[in-house]
């Protein structure tokens, strides 16, 4: 039965296994589910938070990443001016914000 088996290999070189037990397109296949599952997303959500960042207006209502909830009062380059209570406002960085509502 082995001998069989032995035989069976050699006369049909290549083939499936061939291909799958190849390590090279094992790495290749490897690199494009981590690409698929880790990069692309990250670049997906990067890009929103990009354009959420550009899209800010006076007046918007916006959460910062430490849970700040406040309305944006002035937007300089690369800071936000939040009021955050009466009489209460603070500077932050545009980059904290991660949710917006018009």
């Amino acid at each position: 039965m082995n001998n069989l088996l032995a035989q069976a290999e050699q006369a049909a070189p290549g083939g499936l296994s061939g291909i799958f037990g190849n390590p090279i397109f094992m790495m290749v296949i490897i690199a494009v589910l981590f690409w698929v599952m880790l990069i692309r997303p990250q670049r997906k959500a990067q890009k929103e938070q990009q354009n959420r960042i550009s899209s800010l207006e006076k007046g918007d209502k916006v959460v910062t990443n430490a849970g700040i909830h406040g309305r944006i009062e002035k937007i300089d380059e690369k800071t936000v001016m939040l009021k955050i209570a009466e009489g209460v406002i603070i500077e932050v960085e545009k980059n904290v914000i991660v949710h917006v509502e018009k």
